[in-house]
């Protein structure tokens, strides 16, 4: 097995620093898509062999949290002052600042993309000093940007989260966007002045059901409500060492009430709590109550609709795996391409036997985080799950595969899942899949 190839990169303007640069019409400067000429700004600069660690933590550790904003910190070597901001000497002085864009590759991969907070430096009588940063991504951008007060037309929840980025107090790049158009409507509301971004985005991914998060690239993500189910399993992950699985060494397990909730309540703005309850979960279990106010969908029945749901999935205890954590740096090349291509929300699968004694407990499960511990001798991933309820649709699988005609009159929703954004507007669907008897 091979250590990954971890590499630290800051954006600096090197144009103080000397060098030739991009010239326009000049005959070898001038040449477009050349590496050895760039333009003048900032550009990444490898930095890797001051780095003493990296840490990165992305998306959510636990069920109903939400995304949250990414962070990573890594620690660099700082005996020669290099990264000092007062030391006029330093090869990068008047660089080292808040705001440079920063981002970690392994295997030439990219785990993470965002921007410098802080520089804190730590100096040693030995001389052994350190300068640390911590890093953000865009939601920490969203977080610090209030929108104006403002209309909104009525519109699906994609074309909604659009509105926002579109915004010119937000003003996001449309290259940094991945949005889906999204399945629910969100009403005609009038947004307060001084309103987070943040804050109204995810109401927006809440009212759907949706995942908004920040990929590892820094772009915006809003995946619908419909998108989960039409994901492809991507790795299992096993206690064994079968050739067709990565083996983990460490897994988290939870079975309680952690993530119980028998009474769900659901208000949209202007509108009346809508009360879903298991009558039966609650005899047993007592009443644990969940509750999402301020959404923006159209009417009451949606709210009670999206209440209903939550409810189906959260009202039993369930044997939950809440993570798993892997030594990337005992994987093959192979086995180490598909962790570090796992993206938040990706569907995985995870079979766990305990203790080695009895029958395997065999889940589909969502990514909902990602963090890393890196060093100069070590890799280690843990990823963080999200029960999926009912396993995802796998072609050709014998129980998961089967194909069904959806019948409007004869509905059951433990038993079907539809992926079309007007079954929500008029109960028509033609085509559904069974997810099994």
């Amino acid at each position: 097995m091979v250590l990954p190839n971890t590499k630290v990169f800051v954006a600096f303007n090197l144009e103080s620093l000397g060098g030739e640069y991009f010239t326009l019409d000049d005959p070898v400067r001038g040449l477009l898509d050349n590496t050895t000429y760039t333009l003048l700004g900032d550009t990444y600069v490898d930095l890797t062999s001051y780095v003493r660690s990296v840490s990165i933590s992305r998306g959510a550790s636990r069920e109903l949290q939400g995304f949250q904003t990414g962070q990573a910190n890594v620690t660099f070597n700082n005996h020669t002052r290099i990264f000092d901001p007062f030391y006029t000497a330093g090869t990068y002085y008047g660089q080292i600042v808040p705001k440079k864009r920063f981002k970690v590759t392994v295997n030439d991969f990219t785990i993470f993309t965002g921007t410098i907070d802080d520089w804190d430096l730590s100096y040693d009588v030995s001389g052994d000093s350190l300068a640390t940063i911590t890093c953000s991504d865009g939601f920490s951008y969203f977080s610090n940007t209030s929108l104006d007060s403002y209309t909104n037309v009525l519109e699906l929840s994609g074309a909604r989260v659009a509105t926002i980025l579109n915004r010119p107090e937000v003003n996001w790049p449309i290259s940094a966007r991945d949005i889906d158009a999204g399945n629910s409507l969100m009403r005609a509301d009038t947004v307060t002045a001084e309103t987070p971004a943040l804050s109204y985005l995810q109401t927006v991914a809440l009212s759907e059901n949706a995942n908004l998060f920040m990929d590892k690239s820094n772009l915006v993500s809003y995946e619908d409500a419909s998108t989960i189910i039409t994901k492809a399993t991507t790795p299992t992950f096993a206690d064994t060492g079968a050739s067709t699985t990565i083996k983990y060494t460490n897994i988290q397990v939870i079975y309680g009430t952690e993530n119980l909730y028998n009474r769900v309540q659901v208000t949209n703005v202007g509108g009346t709590t809508q009360t879903a309850d298991d009558l039966a979960s609650q005899t047993e279990y007592g009443i644990s109550a969940f509750s999402l106010d301020g959404l923006l969908l159209t009417d009451d029945a949606a709210a009670n609709q999206l209440g209903t749901k939550i409810l189906g999935q959260y009202k039993d205890p369930e044997l939950r795996i809440e993570s798993v954590t892997i030594d990337v740096s005992d994987l093959d090349s192979s086995d180490q391409f598909t962790v570090l291509n796992l993206e938040l929300t990706d569907v995985t699968r995870v079979i766990f036997t305990p203790n080695q004694i009895g029958s395997a407990i065999d889940v589909y499960a969502e990514v909902i985080g990602l963090s890393y511990e890196i060093s100069p001798d070590t890799c280690k991933n843990t990823i963080f799950f999200r029960s999926l309820g009912t396993n995802p649709f796998i072609l050709d699988d014998v129980d998961n595969g089967r194909l069904a005609i959806y019948d409007p009159t004869n509905y059951n929703d433990s038993n079907y899942q539809y992926n079309s954004s007007t079954a929500l507007y008029n109960g028509v669907v033609t085509v559904g899949y069974e997810l099994g008897a």
